[in-house]
């Protein structure tokens, strides 16, 4: 019995769970669902200004249910549109069809739910609201001006048209007038055309002649400015080249004088150069015939230095013999004067002896070399010897051994003392 319990538990609740399972909702992102209980209603969207409580899930109890059964209508959310051709009447009461755009949403489920109940009759109701609309606003504005102005004309519709959506539960996303055309009893929009296009063909044309005119005349000023800014070019290019060219002669003539005075300079360096050169040269050779000359003088002093040494080197031995005998002779000169009378006879004869001794040697080696003649005698009755006609007769070979011998008979008794 337990047993059976226990597996009716356990079956019922399994059976709870799947059915559990097959109720549990979980709403699409695009949809909201109006729950209705006994107790009251709310919106389940995943919009959290749209779910109540925020409210995603709940649990689909059929309505059947006692006490927990629950009604559900589901809500599209996203945008819908709906197009809507009408007659429409103009200012002055032309007729003429608008054809019309108009995109919605629902905002408020719980007010859009008490409006209307499926997408049909809102679009009914809807279509109605778009004509008063579309009306209210078109008998402002003649045909041209509400083709010209047809995004004013639609701004002012959907102000008329928001107010009445809003109390739908609806919010109006955009409205939009997309045509204007002509009805079956009327071609007021055809007439304007073709009017519009007479005149938009006599204006594109009166347009085209003045733009071909103002073109021709762009043109000519175009050549005008081009032949001018040519005139200009060319006088500034000739003006160039008139700068170039003299600039060039300019540095041409400033190179020349450049190289001109670089050639002065050079000139009168190389002149200075020159004459320095000449200077140095003749003060060399001026040295030189100075030095020369110099030599010269030194060369005639040495050479007569050299032979005054000389001559007093030769003269040396002769100056000292003739200063020694010269001595010698003061010296006995000095003694004889300390002699008497006697004594210095006896040495002058001593001294003439010696002398007559030694002529006689040198007469004899004369003679030995000498061509000697000699005729002695004498005059008449005269004895002896006559030594003058000897001595003029003798004939010599040698004029050196004439002298001496000469100078010896000459001056016998000489014995070379000083005056």
């Amino acid at each position: 019995m337990i047993e059976l319990v226990v597996i009716g538990a356990v079956g019922l609740g399994v059976a709870c769970i799947a059915l559990g399972s097959m109720m549990y909702r979980i709403v699409p992102p695009m949809q909201a669902h109006l729950v209705v209980t006994a107790s009251g209603r709310w919106v389940v969207s995943p919009d959290e200004k749209i779910a109540s409580d925020n409210r995603k899930t709940y649990f689909a109890i059929p309505c059947w249910v006692p006490f927990f059964g629950r009604s559900v209508r589901v809500m599209d959310m996203t945008i819908k549109e709906i197009i809507v051709q009408q007659e429409t009447y103009e200012k002055g009461q032309a007729r003429y069809n608008v054809k019309s755009s108009t995109k919605y949403r629902i905002n408020d489920v719980k007010r859009a739910a008490e409006t209307f109940s499926d997408e049909e009759e809102l679009e009914s109701q809807l279509q109605e609201v778009i004509n008063s609309s579309v009306r209210a606003v078109t008998v402002k504005y003649d045909v041209v001006e509400a083709r010209a102005l047809k995004s004013k004309m639609s701004e002012e519709i959907t102000r008329e048209m928001t107010d009445d959506l809003e109390k739908w539960g609806l919010e109006l996303v955009t409205f939009q007038l997309v045509d204007f055309q002509d009805t079956e009893k009327s071609s007021i929009i055809s007439d304007i055309s073709k009017r519009r296009e007479v005149e938009i063909e006599s204006t594109t044309r009166e347009q085209n002649a003045e733009k071909i005119k103002q073109a021709r005349l762009k043109e000519a000023e175009a050549d005008e400015t081009g032949r001018r800014r040519e005139i200009e070019r060319d006088q500034k290019i000739g003006e160039q080249e008139q700068k170039k060219a003299q600039f060039i002669a300019e540095q041409e003539r400033e190179a020349e004088i450049k190289r001109y005075a670089v050639l002065e300079v050079q000139t009168v360096r190389q002149a200075e150069i020159d004459k320095s050169k000449a200077l140095i040269k003749s003060n060399q050779e001026r040295e030189v015939e100075e030095i020369q000359k110099q030599r010269k003088q030194l060369e005639g002093q040495g050479d007569r230095l050299k032979a005054e040494e000389k001559a007093k080197g030769e003269a040396a031995p002769i100056r000292e013999k003739g200063l020694a005998e010269a001595e010698a002779k003061e010296k006995l000169q000095a003694a004889l004067n300390k002699f008497k009378d006697e004594a210095i006879r006896a040495l002058v004869a001593e001294k003439i002896v010696a002398m007559q001794t030694e002529v006689g040697v040198a007469t004899a080696k004369a003679l030995e070399k000498a061509d000697v003649k000699i005729f002695a005698g004498g005059k008449g009755t005269e004895a002896g010897f006559d030594l003058g006609a000897l001595i003029e007769s003798a004939r010599v070979s040698n004029v050196e051994t004439s002298e001496s011998i000469l100078n010896r008979i000459g001056r016998p008794n000489d014995l070379g003392f000083k005056a």
